[in-house]
């Protein structure tokens, strides 16, 4: 046994020595999977927490990733409700505002083919008033502008609900969840598919900025820039 071992031992070492560039890159990113390929492939390399990104013309900033899932919210959301304030609830909810957004790899159960779906969800806001006040606005601006592709479930805008998703027909086939190009092409097509829905919800939000509020840090630091 020992022999063997010396042998396994020599041949290890004699195979890093040859292949040391490639088993050095296998070490840093063997932890990347397909899916976070195809998501840099169509968001961009490099991205964190906060930073603008730009997907076929549409513009949103990005919150994380995990190696089935990217979370991020459209730019007019943010700029609707303002980046410099808190929302009582949501504070440690994904990126701290009221909704969030993100796309998600699900396999099927043959483990070669999968389902990517895109999400947004109507967070766990402490005011119920707003909360349900949101919920309502954003169902009848969809509907008068002819939006099937929202919808809330009858319980959303039941007291002490915390998460509400809205979108419908919000997911696209994957025949291989190990081709990467075919994820990126799906990544593509539903956030083509849903760009009327976030114009939408994005022209709801403003009216909702009065519920947000700053810490007292940020209270006053601008009390003193008003001075």
């Amino acid at each position: 046994m020992n022999e063997e071992r010396n042998e396994m031992e020599a041949l290890a070492r004699q195979l890093y020595r040859s292949h040391k560039k490639v088993l050095d890159f296998v070490m840093d990113y063997g932890a990347t999977t397909d899916f976070i390929l195809a998501m840099e492939a169509t968001l961009g390399e490099g991205l964190d927490y906060g930073d603008a990104f730009e997907v076929d013309g549409q513009k949103f900033v990005f919150n994380g990733h995990s190696n089935l899932q990217v979370s991020f919210l459209p730019s007019g959301w943010i700029e609707s409700l303002g980046d410099e304030l808190n929302w009582s609830g949501c504070e440690n909810w994904w990126a701290g505002y009221p909704l969030i957004c993100w796309l998600q790899l699900h396999d099927d159960q043959e483990g070669t083919s999968g389902r990517l779906r895109l999400y947004a969800e109507v967070g766990p806001i402490s005011d119920y008033d707003f909360r349900k006040s949101l919920i309502e606005k954003i169902a009848d601006a969809a509907q008068l502008q002819g939006l099937r592709s929202v919808s809330f479930q009858k319980t959303a805008m039941d007291e002490g609900k915390k998460f509400s998703k809205f979108l419908k027909g919000n997911e696209a086939h994957v025949s291989d969840t190990q081709n990467i190009e075919e994820i990126e092409k799906a990544m593509r097509s539903l956030l083509k598919k849903f760009e009327s829905v976030f114009q939408v919800v994005g022209n709801v939000l403003p009216e909702f900025k009065r519920f947000g509020y700053l810490s007292p840090l940020e209270n006053a630091a601008a009390t003193l820039a008003k001075e």
